[in-house]
């Protein structure tokens, strides 16, 4: 850890120490106990994600530090939060490992739940708009693409002249298997997005591959995790991972074998997800914001939000950092 970030710590501990409103308490475990289990029962967690998930997303503790709070109201339980760290931010356990399911637990106002954590909370690509909240410092957004499903793919595909390509990948990838939700491409599949795309730093998405991992063994029992892989001689090439939230599939883990990029893998499995959700009566396929290449299968539609919310003390020096580092990049 840094030492900006164990000053971040430290100013969280101090505004945690601060007179909290009446008839509130925020108590902080660092694995799944009784005292959670018990709130997250009575607040209908299992409507949720099955408790036996999340104890084992929250003790898998080898990349990040992980916790959860609890919050009382009144002494009735209020809300159950599970939290990674990254850096020197919290980010809710959920984000960036399934789409699809709400951050946390909670009974009442979300905002107000995240405000009384007194912590530096980062949320990223949230569908949840975050105005009005109480400590939010900064937000933005980012566009997403969705296509809804009213009818074939193929009519979207041809307005952006992507039907040829998908013709095209069916060709050159014919000769090789097509198989769906097998846990081991699933696992291979992670295993590669996250050799390619992983930085070292703690906040991005790739570092969260673990998790990745525990997810997709629980979702591809529970139906909530489809899977898509090619295999060549038994050997796996290229796979999509997607969660399956209602009427929605939400593409999540994606890698193809870069030795095989002539053959268009990527091409072939997309095609595949999308004509699946489309025959299984799903109502649209998200592929989640950013990277212009999304604009081939789906148009623009629906915003994410990044926010912050952080306790003013903690916010306060986080800006004068902030500001200090960038008069020392502007002088270099």
């Amino acid at each position: 850890m840094t030492v900006f970030a164990q000053a971040i710590r430290a100013l969280e501990r101090f505004s945690r120490a601060l007179p909290s409103p009446r008839g509130t308490s925020v108590h902080f475990f660092d694995d799944w106990n009784p005292e959670v289990s018990a709130a997250y029962r009575a607040l209908g967690g299992e409507a949720w994600l099955p408790e036996t998930l999340l104890r084992d997303l929250v003790t898998n503790q080898r990349t990040h530090r992980k916790r959860v709070a609890v919050l009382h109201r009144d002494a009735r339980p209020w809300a159950v939060v599970p939290l990674r760290l990254t850096g020197d931010n919290w980010q809710p356990l959920m984000r960036g490992i399934i789409d699809g399911c709400d951050d946390f637990l909670c009974s009442g106002d979300r905002g107000r739940v995240l405000a009384a954590l007194r912590l530096n909370v980062f949320v990223m690509h949230s569908p949840v708009d975050p105005a009005g909240w109480a400590n939010v410092r900064w937000a933005g957004t980012i566009g997403g693409y969705e296509l809804t499903l009213g009818e074939h793919p193929e009519r979207y595909w041809r307005s952006r002249d992507r039907w040829t390509s998908v013709l095209q990948a069916r060709r050159r990838t014919g000769h090789f298997e097509l198989i769906l939700d097998d846990p081991d491409s699933a696992h291979w599949t992670i295993d590669g997005w996250h050799k390619r795309f992983d930085t070292g730093d703690s906040s991005h998405v790739a570092a969260k591959w673990e998790d990745r991992h525990i997810i997709a063994d629980w979702g591809l029992r529970s139906g909530l995790v489809r899977s898509w892989a090619l295999r060549d001689q038994g050997r796996w090439i290229a796979g999509v991972v997607a969660n399956v939230d209602g009427g929605r599939l939400t593409f999540a883990t994606v890698y193809r074998d870069p030795e095989y990029e002539w053959h268009c893998l990527g091409t072939r499995l997309f095609s595949e997800a999308f004509i699946w959700a489309y025959e299984s009566g799903m109502d649209c396929v998200d592929l989640g914001g950013g990277l212009d290449y999304k604009r081939w299968w789906a148009p623009p539609a629906g915003r994410r939000w990044h926010y912050v919310v952080s306790p003013l003390p903690v916010h306060a020096v986080r800006g004068s950092v902030g500001r200090a580092s960038a008069l020392l990049r502007r002088r270099r």
